[in-house]
């Protein structure tokens, strides 16, 4: 809340002299490794600065021209880098698949990372699947993989909220109900 109020603060002081990019996560780390900040930097004569907390990139010069410049370099990037990348959001009431897609001690994600040639991040609290790849190709690769490794899951697998009052009588004593389940099923 403060940095966004401070950040308020210097586009009123700066007026058109500070500027404000808003972009997710994944892509601000992709630009950031491939040395587009500094680029865009050195090339329009800017002050660039990334803002992790709020997926920002500040732009800042001493005059309009220099901050449409570094704006303009880093936006054409940003359309680069998205053909190079793909996010598959999980709604909440899906968040389960994710186990589905690390796998157990992070076996199915190594084997998908392989398999796409992508660079795959698994964000367990946003329920987000981010791929970056360095072709369009791998990029499908991967997105085909995880796409039919979900749809897979969601037909062999039951997610079944049971409140908490109902626990006990789902559960049965000692378990009995659940083992009654499992050699059923």
């Amino acid at each position: 809340k403060a940095k966004t109020e401070v950040i308020k603060y210097m586009k009123f002081i700066f007026d058109d002299r500070f500027q404000c990019l808003q972009m997710g996560k994944s892509l601000g780390i992709a630009l950031s490794k491939s040395g587009v900040f500094s680029e865009a930097a050195a090339t329009s004569d800017a002050q660039i600065v990334i803002d992790r907390d709020l997926d920002l990139v500040l732009v800042f010069a001493d005059s309009q021209n220099k901050v449409e410049s570094g704006l303009g370099f880093i936006r054409s990037k940003i359309e680069e880098q998205q053909k190079l990348m793909h996010e598959i959001f999980l709604p909440s009431n899906e968040m389960w698949l994710i186990s589905m897609v690390v796998g157990k001690g992070g076996s199915r994600i190594k084997a998908l990372r392989k398999e796409s040639d992508c660079r795959i991040d698994v964000d367990s609290k946003t329920g987000c699947i981010s791929l970056i790849g360095e072709t369009e190709e791998a990029v499908q690769c991967g997105k085909v993989a995880i796409e039919d490794l979900l749809e897979q899951a969601r037909k062999e697998c039951a997610y079944v909220k049971i409140p908490e009052s109902d626990m006990a009588a789902f559960v049965g004593r000692s378990g009995s109900h659940v083992s009654e389940f499992t050699k059923t099923h």
